[in-house]
């Protein structure tokens, strides 16, 4: 039986064998022919292909370029906004005063900064067709009736907005300014741009404060250590954060570099104490007065109410100065907020933008260069179109820039504590208190400062009159 298998085995492998080989030999000598007839071209007669010229497929195959190159698809924010200048103006290669296809200089699309929807667009100039897609690509805040200005939506910075960026979400947060420092790890850090100078300018003074809080509480007996121990800083939710410093500096980083190993949100005014202890015992009222219930028979600015007639804890006892820093905080704000863009000179955005978008502030062109054309009221001049030109709270163009005018940071330069960009310029702190001029009679008459002249006096006017 074994036997009988073993020799069909052998027989269908002859059969098997016997039509192979003619097969392979057929192969070959049709190989061998067609080299003969058409034989390879030496190597110096080759020519490099250009890469641009060729384009490869998953099967490595080399097909020519298309003739009809497919046009990019825009964001549907350009049927809007097509006319708004490029965030960024200069790139690597060139120099764009337009969109290119949708694109900044360094191929930045509006959504890649501001968030939204790209996929709405406009297809008629209809109020309702406007409208919809404004619905369907803007970011919707939280608090819309608190970003309305004079009572109107359009887009610009509202007045006194204090901590309301805090209390909207970080994606409406980057619809409105892509610079601001909860989201700028997301947007200017992003893809290796700027990574470095976005995390350092979210711990910088200009952010935290903590120098100006220091000082004032240290020196008023708030606080009892000299190094600052309070800062502001926001999460990516809104919530204030404790910003620490790893790895944690030893004793002498502290003492020769200044290092600080923590710093804590700053602690709400109505549960302070005051540092003083002999404050217990200044002079009160006639009675004793409730807080918040103002009596009609105190003179103006002069409450009849002092601290405490009692000790610490009692009778509502807060610390004076713990409330004045949160008034600044709200009234003079770091970069963590809006500015009040309630006036010439507090026109400006936050975070990054804070800087490097400029603002009309300032018409004197000591002052603000070139950008003082813009006149001082907040308005823009861009060329978009669907941006209002008379209304204020807008940057004067949609366009980052290193040519930062002094124009720009005296908005937060200016205030007492932080004014020393007010002596750059050749001003003084001009005294709240004062009615006329800032040197007394008595100074002028007896060997002071003499009396100013009619033109020093337009001058002076010049200056302080924006």
């Amino acid at each position: 039986m074994v036997n009988s298998l073993s020799s069909k085995i052998v027989t269908k492998t002859k059969r098997a064998l016997i039509l192979v080989v003619p097969l392979v030999s057929l192969v070959l000598g049709f190989t061998v022919s067609s080299r003969t007839k058409d034989p390879s071209p030496p190597l110096s007669s080759w020519k490099a292909t250009p890469p641009h010229s060729r384009i490869e497929d998953s099967n490595f195959r080399t097909r020519a370029p298309t003739q009809n190159a497919i046009p990019p698809k825009l964001e549907g924010c350009i049927s809007c906004h097509g006319q708004i200048e490029p965030m960024h103006k200069y790139g690597t290669t060139e120099t764009l005063e337009k969109l290119k296809e949708g694109k900044d200089a360094v191929g930045l699309t509006c959504t890649t900064c501001h968030g939204g929807n790209p996929v709405p667009r406009k297809t008629s100039d209809d109020p309702k067709e406007i409208e919809r897609v404004k619905n369907e690509a803007h970011v919707r805040a939280r608090f819309p009736d608190e970003w309305r200005r004079d009572g109107k939506s359009t887009g610009a910075n509202p007045e006194r907005s204090n901590t309301l960026l805090a209390r909207e979400s970080w994606q409406f947060v980057r619809f409105v300014n892509p610079g601001d420092l909860r989201v700028a790890a997301k947007t200017c850090g992003g893809s290796a741009c700027h990574e470095l100078e976005s995390k350092n300018v979210a711990r910088s003074m200009m952010t935290h404060g903590a120098m100006l809080w220091g000082a004032a509480l240290y020196n008023n007996g708030s606080f009892p250590h000299k190094d600052p121990r309070f800062g502001e800083s926001y999460s990516e939710t809104g919530a204030p954060q404790t910003l620490i410093q790893n790895p944690e500096p030893t004793a002498e980083d502290r003492r020769t570099k200044g290092l600080l190993t923590f710093l804590d949100p700053i602690p709400r005014w109505e549960i302070s104490q005051p540092g003083n202890v002999l404050r217990v015992f200044e002079r009160g009222g006639k009675r004793r007065l409730e807080v918040g219930l103002p009596d009609k028979d105190e003179d103006p600015g002069k409450p009849d109410k002092g601290l405490s007639a009692r000790g610490f804890g009692s009778a509502q006892r807060t610390d004076p100065v713990v409330l004045g820093l949160q008034k600044t905080r709200l009234l003079d704000p770091t970069l963590n907020f809006l500015g009040t863009n309630d006036h010439p000179g507090d026109y400006r955005s936050s975070g990054c933008t804070a800087c490097h978008v400029i603002y009309a502030n300032d018409r004197d062109p000591s002052h603000s260069a070139f950008y003082n054309s813009a006149g001082n009221l907040g308005q823009s001049k861009t060329a978009d179109t669907n941006i209002s030109k008379y209304d204020s709270g807008h940057p004067i163009k949609h366009q980052f820039t290193s040519q930062i005018p002094t124009s720009q940071c005296m908005v937060c330069h200016m205030h007492p504590g932080t004014n020393m960009v007010a002596t750059y310029l050749g001003m003084t702190w001009w005294d709240n208190e004062s009615d006329d001029s800032i040197y007394t009679t008595s100074q002028v008459g007896k060997g002071g400062l003499p009396p100013l002249s009619d033109d020093a006096k337009q001058l002076a006017l010049k200056r302080f009159t924006y």
